[in-house]
């Protein structure tokens, strides 16, 4: 019997991704050729439905909205389609429906259908309709799912999800189905409550008034699963032949379980089925636009909220603070919980699903935001920056993920900031693809000067690619990026790193070559950052180095102290590296600069912190022990001490010379256990003292040491 499954679209991104599931399941599980189903639609459908449903080879037709804007009645204006031409059977669907195989249809039937679930609209609210329509009730029956012999409706009360026809009476019903549900329509009043039952009212009157027989079907050709355990386990489940899901959806996709075994073994099978067509056949747009209108509260899913949304924020607020007043691109927004709290003037933020931008909007209705594949304008934009976080995992298709982060790079005038997978992720969906290392694909294209991982969550790695020269090409004392990538992976606070380095570069036209330092700034920046807002610091030896400016910018009162006799002018940066002595005011970064000798240092208060970046290991030993001693009097109680020293490679021994120059005679300048033994006795706390070795192009091990004065 040459059947054709029909059902009506409506703007709707819950309706776009139904229909995707249902016509997918009709061809790989009910056996229907693609041709036969005919999928009308009205008008605001999203272009990204039509084209998946194109290619996927339906029949797509489009249709007037019904009368009145009553949605639930567009599927009405089937009727009247002249796409049914040379079948012999028409089954009209709501998109709700999943096929699990062909369901068992009537041969002779004129039509069929089956009957309601529960009592809606009530029997005595039907029979004031058919009385007021002048048209005689038929006989009285009891509801599928009913509980009671009282639970009743009349004969010819569908479920509007599934009815089966003969196409030789598609017009005439329609003609009456329209007519009766315009009556309605006009009559709200009658149904009050049960409005959104008209186009189920009106079918029953129809069928009524036409004098055709409804033969009824089981519940197999359309299995409630949205009601309450009691009320489906008073239906036949041996064979479920489809499924009719409603609302009761997880935010995957799939269907909600019932609690009972049968049921849920078909469910089992649907959801089984639904992940091997997502897995297949994944579309980023229709699942997206889904899940944020259907599940707003969820974003993008567990990547979007709680600890891991706190995560991301972390990460990005240390790599964008150069960018607050340039322009910039967020590709993927999605519900702007990632970056609604930060301070961007140009910002402008894309997605592909309008349910997202519409949130994304009412949460900051001072930005700019677009939908839609930006990719397919004529003109393509750019940005100083692009963002672009959770987009490329789930890009299914290697050639859609090469193609992507090409587009990424073309956009991006200084940097991007993207997240991809580094290896093979542990975590496993079928919405998420590995197909390289990021860092790998972000290396082949040549853009960027350099490209490194400042952190991750949950598999995932966030990568800073920037297009800003690097190394020589910047400053004859900026740190090479073969370098820089060497000791990267060395350095536990990569977030901070990039702050420091942005700074670097900006304020002081240069990040130091001296690798070492690439683990120590933002070693020492991440024990300061826990300090309470103009809190008083002081940097020993401060030299010329962007910690003080970070910490400076981050609110901290900072002393910088340094006695070198080279005094650094802001005309000559280009001879600048990270000796001498700067007033940093001159570079516009407010702090106390004090060019003077520690010993000679009169503070007007104490700190509530001081630290010293590979320092003291430079002066002779009577005067680093001295020095620790002034630490031990400067600091509020309970202060902290924060000391960076070089050491000997392999070695415990301080780093014996300053600027090419032995310090003390050997045996004299004393090791790194004389260092923890003098804070002993000077009262400190030890909290943490370990030694990094084997840095790359480094000819010195570094200490780390933290203490707490008492």
């Amino acid at each position: 019997m040459k059947t054709a499954y029909s059902c009506v679209v409506d703007a709707q991104p819950k309706l776009e991704w139904q229909a995707f599931l249902w016509m997918h399941s009709l061809v790989e599980n009910a056996g229907c050729a693609a041709r036969h189903l005919k999928v009308h639609y009205v008008p605001g459908v999203t272009d990204y439905f039509l084209n998946a449903a194109r290619d996927f080879g339906v029949t797509l037709v489009p249709v007037r909205p019904f009368a009145e804007g009553h949605g639930f009645s567009n599927k009405i204006e089937q009727c009247f389609s002249a796409a049914f031409e040379g079948y012999e059977k028409v089954v009209l669907c709501d998109c709700d429906l999943f096929f699990l195989s062909p369901p068992r249809l009537p041969k002779n039937a004129t039509f069929a259908g089956k009957n309601v679930d529960l009592p809606n609209p009530p029997i005595d609210l039907l029979r004031v309709i058919f009385d007021q329509a002048g048209i005689t009730a038929p006989a009285e029956i009891r509801v599928d799912c009913a509980l009671s012999a009282n639970e009743t409706t009349l004969r010819g009360n569908c479920n509007g999800g599934f009815y089966a026809l003969d196409p030789r009476l598609l017009s005439r019903l329609g003609d009456a189905w329209q007519k009766h549900a315009l009556w309605l329509l006009a009559r709200r009043e009658i149904l009050g409550d049960y409005w959104a039952h008209v186009d189920q009212a009106a079918m029953a009157l129809a069928l009524s008034e036409l004098r055709v027989d409804c033969t009824l079907l089981t519940a197999q050709s359309n299995f409630p699963v949205h009601l309450p355990a009691e009320r489906l386990k008073t239906l036949d489940a041996t064979r479920i032949d489809v499924l009719h899901y409603h609302s009761s959806v997880l935010p995957s996709g799939q269907i909600k379980t019932t609690g009972i075994a049968a049921i849920d073994a078909a469910i089992g099978r649907a959801n089984q089925s639904i992940a091997a067509i997502v897995d297949r056949n994944f579309h980023n747009a229709l699942f997206w636009n889904n899940r944020y209108a259907s599940f707003p509260e969820l974003g993008s899913g567990v990547g979007s909220r709680g600890e891991v949304l706190s995560q991301k924020r972390q990460l990005l607020r240390h790599a964008v603070t150069l960018f607050e007043a340039k322009t910039v691109m967020d590709i993927g927004c999605g519900d702007l919980e990632v970056a609604k709290g930060f301070r961007f003037c140009g910002y402008v933020g894309w997605d592909l699903s309008a349910a997202a931008v519409e949130i994304a909007r009412q949460k900051r209705p001072d930005w700019r935001f677009e939908q839609g594949d930006l990719w397919r304008r004529e003109t393509k934009p750019q940005a100083d920056l692009v963002l672009c976080l959770d987009v490329l995992i789930h890009q299914k298709k290697k050639e859609d993920y090469l193609a992507l982060v090409a587009d990424l790079s073309r956009a991006t005038r200084e940097r991007l900031i993207v997240s991809g997978y580094e290896r093979e992720p542990e975590l496993s969906s079928n919405i998420i693809a590995f197909h390289e290392p990021l860092s790998d694909t972000l290396k082949r294209l040549g853009a960027f000067t350099q490209a490194w991982e400042i952190g991750g969550y949950r598999d995932v790695s966030l990568l800073v690619a920037d297009k800003t020269p690097a190394g020589a090409a910047l400053h004859h004392n900026d740190i090479a990026p073969e370098v820089f990538s060497a000791v990267i992976p060395l350095v536990e606070r990569r977030d901070i790193l990039c702050e420091v380095v942005d700074w670097s570069r900006q304020s002081l036209g240069f990040f130091t070559k001296t690798a070492s330092r690439a683990l120590e700034y933002p070693w020492v920046v991440e024990k300061l950052q826990a300090l309470p807002e103009r809190a008083n610091i002081l940097d020993i030896g401060a030299g010329v180095s962007p910690v003080p400016i970070v910490m400076s910018r981050r609110g901290l009162r900072v002393t910088s102290l340094d006695n070198h006799p080279l005094v650094r002018c802001v005309g000559k940066r280009s001879e600048w590296n990270e000796w001498g002595f700067l007033d940093y005011r001159q570079i516009g970064v407010q702090l106390n600069s004090a060019h003077t000798d520690v010993l000679e240092f009169a503070p007007l208060s104490r700190f509530a912190a001081i630290y010293s970046i590979s320092v003291i290991e430079h002066m002779p030993r009577k005067l680093w022990e001295r020095t620790l001693e002034l630490t031990a009097q400067w600091l509020e109680p309970g202060g902290l001490l924060l000391l960076t020293i070089d050491l000997i490679s392999g070695t415990s021994e301080l780093w014996n010379k300053s600027e090419g120059q032995v310090v003390d005679p050997d045996g004299v300048h004393g090791d790194l256990a004389d260092v923890e033994e003098k804070l002993r006795g000077l009262g400190y706390v030890i909290e943490e003292c370990f030694v990094k070795r084997a840095i790359p192009s480094s000819r010195i091990d570094v200490a780390f040491v933290s203490a707490i004065s008492t």
